[in-house]
């Protein structure tokens, strides 16, 4: 969901969404630089529902802020391995709709596999082998 919203907002953002975005993702990525993970993550909300509000998708935009909700209040924050916000912005910007679908592709990933690291992210993906399988895995 992520990518379509970032293809979506690169054909339809206009400059002043872009540099919209551009002060959102500057900001993130330098309280992500200071260590500040709770405001980091208050911002970061904000520009994920910016691309999908610009993409004009609020189904996508629902998504996203459903699968945020987990995401950002269960991973634990270590700012050398932050998936960074301004190359999706730069990406955006070139109006590409391939650019900004590769560089949001990137940024969750990193964001997934940092995730997956932490225990947090251990336990859920338990849980959610668990209802696929229907036992208890240890």
């Amino acid at each position: 969901l992520e990518v379509e919203s970032a293809r979506r907002c690169a054909r339809a953002a206009g400059p002043a969404d872009v540099e919209r975005l551009r002060r959102q993702a500057e900001r993130i990525d330098a309280l992500m630089s200071e260590n500040r993970p709770e405001e980091s993550r208050a911002l970061e909300w904000g520009f994920h529902e910016a691309v999908a509000e610009i993409a004009g998708c609020p189904i996508i935009r629902e998504e996203i802020e459903r699968s945020l909700v987990v995401l950002l209040t269960r991973m634990e924050f270590d700012p050398a391995k932050a998936s960074r916000h301004v190359p999706i912005v730069d990406a955006i910007a070139t109006g590409d709709p391939e650019a900004a679908e590769r560089a949001m592709r990137r940024h969750c990933e990193g964001a997934a596999t940092q995730f997956a690291e932490t225990k947090s992210g251990r336990q859920e993906a338990v849980r959610a082998l668990e209802s696929i399988s229907g036992s208890v895995m240890t």
